[in-house]
């Protein structure tokens, strides 16, 4: 199997988890239920956590990954300036990247044009250079430091604006 494939079945489950949770009535039966079905999309095991919060995190092979309002644990918050809001996903995992990576998407009450703006001037504010222009509308760029690259997507969702990080190390 494809190591994008593998990636986007991981993610799926991520994403299906919070469900288990709702479906199933308790923690051990959520977890339980999650763990099958990644184990049965994967081939192979799973380990899935969910708290008293509502975050989950499921290791597998292929790599970790979280979902709630937590960063995933070891984002480098301190090399990577994330805009102000609300933590809605977030995502650790050998899958993105050769040596690993992150995913974040923040929810900001700034219009996308203004978030991408902001989340832009974060970045080169620590040292990030911009390889690709963000555009109107739909904001998305892409930097780079000597130690990261950030894939930057800024989406409007309803009323609100989702800025999504895709962190992986500079190759």
């Amino acid at each position: 199997m494809s190591l994008p494939r593998r990636f986007a079945m991981s993610a799926a489950a991520l994403l299906l988890a919070p469900a288990f949770l709702t479906a199933c009535g308790g923690d051990d039966a959520a977890e339980s239920a999650a763990e099958k079905a990644i184990e049965n999309a994967s081939g192979g095991d799973a380990d899935v956590d969910i708290d008293d919060d509502g975050n989950v995190k499921i290791e597998t092979s292929d790599g970790t990954f979280t979902s709630g309002q937590d960063l995933p644990e070891g984002f480098p918050t301190d090399e990577v300036p994330l805009i102000d809001g609300d933590i809605q996903m977030g995502m650790s995992g050998s899958d993105m990247g050769s040596d690993g990576g992150f995913a974040v998407v923040v929810t900001s009450d700034l219009d996308v044009d203004a978030a991408t703006e902001e989340a832009i001037s974060l970045l080169t504010d620590a040292g990030f250079e911009t390889t690709e222009d963000a555009n109107s509308g739909f904001g998305a760029g892409l930097l780079s430091s000597p130690k990261w690259e950030v894939l930057l997507i800024a989406t409007d969702s309803g009323g609100s604006t989702q800025v999504q990080y895709v962190v992986s190390p500079a190759s």
